[in-house]
């Protein structure tokens, strides 16, 4: 051999060891968990036991986004004061934690609840900032008991009716 293939062929043995070293150093590194600033959000206070009793003519419907994440809630909710009345409903069967956030046309937070565990529901949401127009975007989100992983949201629009 010679003087050249020798250089050549040291240069790639000392590539192909950097290449290894590297490759061994990305494997045995200790993989840290990605840590954020999530804080739990609180259970909701004003929740109640059971289904909600909505009227006969309400448009009220349960929709079923995955196994174990369900919900019910009225698709022209009422808005009385700042009450803003959507029957949300946790199924008994969920095995996740829900909440709910209400934003305006331009995606305004308007209100958002604490979470709601199944087998209960939030007769009336109290919104922070009336809406200026009849329809809000209501944003259901699910969480992971007891991690609080996401399990998913859903998105609904509605639109207020006038209080009776």
């Amino acid at each position: 051999m010679d003087k050249k293939q020798v250089i050549v062929l040291a240069s790639v043995g000392a590539l192909l060891l950097s290449v290894l070293i590297a490759l061994i150093a990305v494997m045995t590194r200790q993989i840290q968990p990605v840590r954020g600033d999530f804080t739990p959000p609180p259970f909701e206070e004003n929740v109640e036991i059971g289904t909600p009793e909505v009227p006969s003519s309400a448009q009220y419907g349960t929709v079923t986004v995955s196994e174990g994440f369900a919900f019910g809630m009225m698709a022209t909710p009422t808005l009385e004061g700042n009450d803003l009345a959507l029957y949300l409903a946790s199924p008994a069967t969920n095995t996740v934690w829900l909440l709910v956030r209400v934003y305006d046309e331009s995606g305004n937070l308007l209100g958002e609840s604490g979470l709601i565990r199944p087998g209960e529901y939030l007769p009336a949401l109290k919104l922070t900032t009336l809406p200026e127009g009849d329809t809000v975007r209501a944003s259901v989100l699910s969480y992971e008991v007891p991690t609080y992983y996401s399990m998913g949201a859903a998105n609904a629009t509605l639109h207020i009716q006038a209080a009776p």
